[in-house]
This record gives C-alpha cells, sequence and structure tokens, in this order.
C-alpha cells in the first residue's frame, strides 16, 4: 500500500461530468480573453503543486500547435488545441502528491486515482468561461485509445475527437523524453520507436505516422546510422511507458 487513505478533503472521486453537458454559462458573454485569464491563473495553481508538470503542459501545448499548423488546422482548431493542451493535466492538482511522485509501479487503487485526472480536468475545463468545447473535450479524452482500450470512455477510432488524438501524440512524445519518478528520460529514437510501436493500438494511425515524420523529420532510426554510434531502441515496457505518461 501507498500509506494513504482517500479523505473527502481531497476530494477524490467526484462524479463524473458527462461529455454532452452544456458548458458553464456565465452572465456575461464569454470571451477569448476570460478563458485565457483562467488558464494562465490555473497553470500557477499548478505550477505551485508541481513545477515538473506545469512544465510539461506548456511543451506540450506549443509541440501540439505546432504540428496542429502543419496538419492545416484552422485558427479556431488551433486555439482549442493550445489551450487543451495547456489544460491536459490540470486535473493531477487533486491526485495526492505521494501518487504522483511515487517512484515504484502504483497499485490498483493509485492508478484508478490517475485514471481520474482527465475527468477532473474536464470539470475545471467546463468551469471556465469561454473554454472551447472542443478543447474541453481534447482534455477528456486525451488517454483515450485508437484500440477503444483507453480511458475514461473507452471510446474507439475516428470517435475519440482530433484534437485529444493530436493532444495524446505531443502529450507522450514529450511525456518519454522527460525523466519520471518511476524511470529516467527516453532518448528521441527510443521515443520515436516507441510511438511507432503503438501506432494503431494506442495512437491514430494515420496520424503518427505524420507526427513521426514531423517531430524527427529525417533521417528516421531505422533508415540510417546514428552519429553518435549505437541507438538506443526502447525497451521492453516502452509502450506500457507511453500508456502512463499520464
Amino acid at each position: 500500500m501507498l500509506g494513504y487513505s482517500p479523505s473527502p478533503r481531497l476530494g477524490f472521486r467526484p462524479p463524473a461530468p458527462s461529455p454532452s453537458a452544456p458548458l458553464w454559462r456565465h452572465s456575461a458573454t464569454p470571451s477569448p480573453e476570460m478563458a485565457e485569464i483562467s488558464v494562465e491563473g490555473w497553470l500557477h495553481a499548478l505550477h505551485l503543486y508541481s513545477p515538473a508538470t506545469k512544465s510539461h503542459s506548456v511543451r506540450t501545448a506549443r509541440l501540439a500547435v505546432a504540428f496542429g499548423e502543419r496538419l492545416s488546422l484552422p485558427t479556431s482548431d488551433l486555439q482549442a488545441l493550445r489551450l487543451a493542451a495547456l489544460l491536459h493535466d490540470i486535473g493531477k492538482i487533486r491526485i495526492p502528491k505521494p501518487v504522483l511522485e511515487q517512484e515504484g509501479p502504483l497499485d490498483d487503487e493509485a492508478w484508478a486515482l490517475v485514471q481520474q485526472h482527465p475527468l477532473w480536468g474536464y470539470e475545471i475545463a467546463q468551469s471556465i468561461p469561454g473554454f472551447p468545447r472542443e478543447a474541453a473535450l481534447a482534455v477528456r479524452h486525451h488517454h483515450e485509445r485508437w484500440d477503444g482500450r483507453g480511458y475514461p470512455d473507452g471510446l474507439q477510432g475516428a470517435a475519440i475527437p482530433l484534437l485529444a488524438r493530436i493532444l495524446a501524440l505531443a502529450d507522450a512524445w514529450d511525456a518519454l523524453q522527460e525523466p519520471r519518478p518511476y524511470r529516467s528520460a527516453y532518448t528521441a529514437d527510443a521515443a520515436w520507436e516507441t510511438l511507432l510501436a503503438a501506432s494503431g493500438t494506442q495512437f491514430d494511425p494515420h496520424l503518427t505516422s505524420r507526427f513521426l515524420a514531423f517531430a524527427f523529420p529525417a533521417p528516421w532510426p531505422n533508415e540510417a546510422p546514428s552519429p553518435h554510434g549505437e541507438r538506443q531502441r526502447a525497451p521492453e515496457r516502452a509502450v506500457r511507458g507511453a500508456r502512463l505518461a499520464n
């Protein structure tokens, strides 16, 4: 056991909001500026709780938007993608630090808590006036899997919103290349091979091929020798590591 028990003070396991529920309404007409101010406030709170998670979120947003531009997404989608990426892990603010910083494998109880963070993030996103509905849904669904074995709703294939599929790739790419309490950082080559191995199971295969060409344009790992010598291959647990990029 992890040496703690859930407490009402920490607000564990709130009722999951429905993805079809209307976004929060404000008496004044919500504006993008209102959303930006609220997002900045939430990012500050996240920084105080977990600086590494906040930094990861900012990097993921930059990467996701750059990839979205490569896909020629319209401006409105790019704006929604950026906001979603900035707050995709905001739900982790409700995960106790002993779980968030756990060095060893998570037990079932802790993993169940981690799986709540997209729902908690979606709940927070809904509370922000002017936060785009598409962005809130991307927060909720960024841990769905192409094969339907993801969470929180088990969506499959094209039923997963496009922005969530893009966000999932950017999230995993950045997360794999930063150290986590339970593993060291992957090299770019190992991260590339991990995403490639998960194409068609965890990630949208069409988007994955385009993302890998975008993030690691040339030479691709298996097509040319490394100037730094022998390439480090992804370990056996690589695909699970991507899934636990959280």
